[in-house]
């Protein structure tokens, strides 16, 4: 398997300000189930407290990035533990996208009203590309991708699988 292309973006413009604010929830959730009881607060708010801390910290940590790889194969998109891999021979087409996260409810991997799938991230902006490919159920879906490379991505697409169409 060769690989073509890969572009990753951070979920925010400054990941430090992610990294930091992660770390500060999971110390801070880590400090209270260790440490117990604060003379105000009954044990369970105390523990519910840390829990979600922890859980929101490790969420911060792992949603952070988004990467996109294009090999000899077809297309990966993967954010956090969660990953989508197209196979070439089920690309129909390529094409730049305008994201509008109205329409999609926000950022991160999101569906929109026809159902079609987002993988997105707020530091590429508006860019993006739309993929329509077969599912498994050989039917049509749409897939939009946030990056910075549409033009790129697509004309790789193509010249990994000629019958795409670019439009």
């Amino acid at each position: 398997m060769q690989e073509l292309f890969q572009e990753s973006h951070g979920f925010f413009k400054v990941p430090f300000l992610t990294y930091l604010l992660g770390g500060i929830l999971l110390g801070v959730g880590i400090r209270i189930l260790l440490l117990g009881r604060y003379p105000s607060f009954s044990a369970w708010v105390i523990y519910v407290c840390g829990f979600i801390s922890i859980l929101a910290g490790i969420m911060m940590f792992n949603f952070d990035k988004m990467q996109t790889t294009i090999t000899d194969r077809g297309i990966k998109v993967q954010f956090g533990i969660f990953k989508k891999f197209i196979p070439k021979e089920n690309i129909l087409a390529c094409s730049p996208f305008l994201y509008n996260w109205r329409n999609f409810g926000g950022w991160g991997i999101r569906r929109s009203g026809d159902n079609t799938t987002a993988y997105s991230v707020v530091s590429t902006g508006k860019h993006s590309i739309r993929i329509t490919y077969l599912n498994k159920h050989q039917q049509k879906a749409d897939l939009v991708i946030s990056t910075i490379e549409e033009e790129k991505i697509c004309n790789l697409l193509k010249k990994v699988n000629p019958n795409i169409i670019f439009d």
